[in-house]
């Protein structure tokens, strides 16, 4: 038992190290790839030894299997053919004790009195340069990949960025970045990144809590008073983690916020809301309105917005020149892709998408060049050569699994999510990566920890997956895996013969009953109809056909049957059809609709909303004054902007206004008011409209 203590404590000591070494001699200059031969396994290190400008030797160590890279080395002797290194710092002194033999340095490695063979070679120049071979070999097919992905998805133009221990291998434009102009991609071309953006803002609240402005198992509302959600214990209770690791109870609710034109504090102010499906930290729902939420918070501690914040603590440092946070600075780039879509195999230009309110989840656009330097700053844990920008344990943080995602299947044998990051084992290693996609993009961006190396792919087409190929065929041969022809699985042979399913792909129209009329003239269905969380439908009538407009998306509206009528709406020539259903109010008024916007959760509810000219003080003072209703006097006055009535005896109720001259009572449904006017538009009746009956007030003065 003592002796397993011993290893246990060896693999947590591995991944704290910080220390520093000195050598003497140049003779061992290289990079040494090995392993320690611990009880049951091999653990894997390399280490990087060279001569410094005075003369003198420094090295680092890196274990992959522990996440840990470019750990520095102490107290380095060498006589002879011995050689001796230290990790400092760390309880039980490890130390490398072995023999050196040209190329081989082979010995004990010991810690708090147990000790383990070890041995390291050195790569010889031969290898060095057949490596670089067989690298820029495999380089120059995995291009010729791109190449055919391209085509095979209909993509104008890509970047790739490769990076390996610690350089850039790979960053190249492939095709256009504006078809009609014939203008090519660069390595410095701003593509839209999307929610590739959340390891940023993910990693600006990692240094909150770094430097003590949050604690990462506090509640929001403490750093947040006016904080709310729909859920009075997720208001209390949901923390830093769990926005930051989709464990909120919210489905995506992301027709909240797409085209709504609201702002981040709108769109802040709607999530009390938004409907949960789950409790808190009981299910993962990825959700983009919590990352806006994490840049709120980010505002609130710092005094900054979050572009200010992670522009001056995440961009500058990085030197990352050529990124910015709008569309709006993207337009005005003179080396910006322009955005596309397919259909019926045909590119087409669309608008960008100013996504700027939920920025925080999404809004980034960047280069290769500028993201290859995103790759190279985590996989050396924090640090841009040897200045250390962020500590490791920040960097190491937003990789830390928070909430599991599937179980084993096939080579992927476990996937979780971390802090802006899926995490996943796949075919045994290590891989951290995120997809991103707005309207006419689509990124990919991985990390291989354990061989130091990481990837990025941006395209300007938004329904590819040129990402996942370049991903897998790099992974494979990174990780010396058996070749998978992943081309022909994500590129599978199409037919020319017609699909006899295409013509009508859409739902089949057996629940739905024929020869069934609207119950109401179709003018009676049109209005404004408002959900605090998602905004306002308008629906309007055009030669006694509906249309509608939900935020800025137009759609049509058809009658499908009874009071249920299908939303057809084409958006960037994608047609999507929804059900919405009419309720009416006991008067036989159009009082609400509900329709299908989050596939997960319940059909949202939109109340009918009166004309504003229906609230302004002139409109409501024509129905002021008293009345007289049997022996009870009741008066009308405004209050507040609103209609108030008061009777003997009674509370008093707030009117509503439905329609000309007619006003709802106020949480009392079926209970309405209708005033008739005199030629002049003075009140002269109140009648009340009530389930039990119908009352007539007479106006006294």
């Amino acid at each position: 038992m003592k002796s397993m203590f011993k290893v246990t404590q060896l693999f947590a000591l591995l991944f704290l190290l910080m220390p520093s070494l000195l050598f003497a001699s140049n003779s061992v200059d290289g990079k040494w790839e090995g392993s320690i031969e611990l009880p049951g396994m091999s653990l894997n290190v390399v280490v990087h030894l060279e001569t410094d400008a005075d003369g003198s030797l420094k090295g680092k160590i890196d274990i992959p299997q522990q996440q840990a890279m470019g750990l520095v080395l102490t107290n380095l002797s060498l006589s002879d053919k011995t050689i001796k290194f230290s990790i400092s710092g760390i309880p039980g002194d490890p130390t490398f004790n072995g023999e050196w033999d040209d190329n081989v340095i082979s010995g004990l490695f010991s810690q708090g009195g147990a000790s383990f063979s070890f041995t390291i070679e050195r790569e010889s120049a031969e290898e060095s340069e057949a490596k670089k071979l067989e690298l820029n070999e495999f380089l120059d097919t995995l291009k010729e990949a791109v190449i055919e992905g391209m085509e095979y998805w209909n993509i104008p133009g890509a970047s790739v960025a490769i990076v390996k221990d610690g350089e850039v291998v790979l960053s190249e434009g492939f095709g256009y970045r504006n078809i009609e102009a014939k203008l090519p991609v660069t390595t410095n071309t701003q593509f839209a990144i999307g929610s590739t953006s959340k390891a940023f803002t993910a990693l600006g609240l990692s240094i909150l809590e770094e430097e003590g402005l949050i604690k990462w198992n506090e509640p929001i509302i403490t750093y947040l008073p006016d904080f709310r959600m729909h859920d009075e214990f997720a208001t209390l209770r949901i923390n830093s983690i769990d926005i930051l690791s989709h464990q909120s109870g919210l489905p995506r609710h992301d027709l909240a916020w797409y085209a709504s034109g609201r702002s981040r504090a709108e769109l802040y102010n709607a999530l009390n809301y938004l409907e949960p499906t789950y409790d808190i930290r009981t299910q993962f729902q990825y959700q983009n309105l919590m990352y806006m939420l994490a840049g709120v918070l980010i505002e609130q501690r710092t005094g900054q917005s979050w572009e200010e914040f992670t522009g001056q603590r995440i961009f500058g440092p990085l030197e990352m020149k050529n990124s910015n946070f709008s569309v709006v600075d993207m337009n005005s780039s003179p080396d910006a892709s322009l955005a596309y879509a397919v259909k019926d195999n045909e590119v087409f230009k669309i608008p960008y998408h100013n996504i700027d309110a939920m920025g925080p989840a999404g809004s980034i656009n960047s280069t290769s060049d500028d993201m290859a330097k995103w790759l190279k700053f985590l996989l050396n844990e924090g640090k841009i050569g040897d200045n250390e920008i962020l500590s490791s344990s920040t960097i190491k943080k937003t990789f830390e699994p928070q909430i599991a995602l599937t179980a084993s299947t096939g080579d992927m044998k476990s996937s979780s999510y971390g802090l802006g990051w899926f995490v996943n084992v796949y075919k045994g290693h290590l891989v951290y990566q995120h997809g991103g996609g707005i309207d006419g993009f689509i990124t990919e961006v991985a990390l291989f920890p354990e061989v130091n190396a990481g990837l990025v792919v941006l395209t300007n087409n938004m329904s590819n997956a040129l990402g996942t190929l370049v991903h897998r065929l790099l992974f494979d041969y990174l990780h010396d895996k058996e070749p998978v022809d992943w081309k022909a699985r994500l590129m599978p042979a199409r037919s020319d013969e017609p699909d006899d399913n295409d013509e009508d792909k859409q739902l089949t129209t057996d629940d739905r009953i024929t020869g069934t009329n609207p119950s109401l003239n179709i003018s009676e269905y049109t209005g404004d109809f408002l959900n605090p969380g998602y905004g306002t439908i308008q629906i309007s009538s055009v030669d006694n056909l509906l249309v509608g407009t939900f935020n800025a998306i137009p759609f049509n509206i058809n009658h499908w049957h009874f009071d249920v009528f299908e939303a057809v709406v084409n958006l960037n020539n994608s047609e999507t059809k929804l059900k919405i259903q009419f309720q009416m109010d006991v008067g036989g008024n159009i009082k609400s609709l509900s329709i299908p916007l989050e596939a997960t959760a319940s059909p949202i509810i939109f109340e009918r909303k009166a004309d504003d000219k229906f609230s302004t003080t002139e409109y409501l003072n024509q129905f002021t004054g008293n009345y007289t209703l049997a022996t009870q006097r009741i008066t009308i006055r405004i209050a507040g902007g609103n209609l108030r009535l008061s009777i003997t005896n009674q509370p008093t109720y707030t009117l509503n206004p439905i329609s000309e001259n007619l006003f709802q009572v106020d949480n009392m449904d079926g209970f309405r008011i209708r005033f008739e006017m005199d030629e002049s538009d003075k009140a002269q009746r109140a009648i009340f409209l009530q389930p039990n009956g119908r009352y007539e007030a007479i106006r006294s003065n």
